[in-house]
């Protein structure tokens, strides 16, 4: 097992970025829905595709690109897509180029908070018209 699996006692800063640019691909299966999957996002910056369930925000990451969602709780087809994704260079290429830009463009920091800033002008206009 430990020619396939790495456990990293030290995931902080410097490290993480280490361990990042060493992977292939990463997944982390969830049983349940995740609201944010940060850690995906960390390794989508690194040009790192994910792969983790058709559920909660790796849905919506899958369809932005950089990754790939397989059926929530189903070990087999995870196995499937993994091997699929790391046997086929060109898609696995096409998937870190894909992740690295997603991370770039929708999910750049100055990206999100003008989001965050246009949602709250919503709500607090929402607020005024109600009050």
């Amino acid at each position: 097992l430990s020619d396939y699996v790495q456990f990293e006692p030290d995931y902080a800063g410097a490290a993480r970025k280490n361990f990042l640019n060493r992977l292939s691909v990463i997944s982390v299966p969830a049983r349940k829905p995740m609201a944010y999957g940060l850690f995906a996002i960390e390794a989508m910056a690194c040009g790192v595709p994910f792969i983790e369930p058709d559920c909660g925000v790796f849905s919506e990451l899958a369809r932005h690109g950089g990754g790939a969602a397989y059926a929530q709780n189903n070990p087999v087809h995870l196995a499937e897509m993994l091997r699929d994704v790391l046997s086929d260079q060109a898609r696995l290429a096409q998937l870190r180029r894909c992740a690295r830009e997603t991370a770039e463009t929708i999910f750049d920091i100055d990206h999100t908070a003008a989001q965050m800033a246009a949602r709250f002008q919503t709500v607090i206009g929402q607020s005024h018209r109600d009050n």
